[in-house]
């Protein structure tokens, strides 16, 4: 599965504030975000980023094993 259409699959759960857990890295869904043209951040100080993806910005959160997606920021 893309990462992109995980992204679509998660965001209808996104969207009711319920943070997604994804096996896929942050750095998958950066990199994904930009080969299809999505304005995406990095910050790896936080080990955090964002992307922009259907007039939506989804917060990527590093989680061990995978990213956590939310609408909100997680600030820990």
């Amino acid at each position: 599965m893309t990462c992109d259409k995980e992204i679509s699959l998660w965001l209808e759960k996104v969207m009711k504030g319920i943070p997604v857990f994804s096996l896929l890295s942050i750095h998958e869904y950066i990199e994904c975000a930009k080969e299809k043209d999505l304005y995406a951040r990095y910050f790896p100080v936080v080990d955090c980023g964002f992307i922009v993806y259907k007039d939506m910005t989804i917060f990527l959160t590093s989680e061990e094993g995978g990213t956590l997606l939310s609408l909100d920021p997680i600030v820990a």
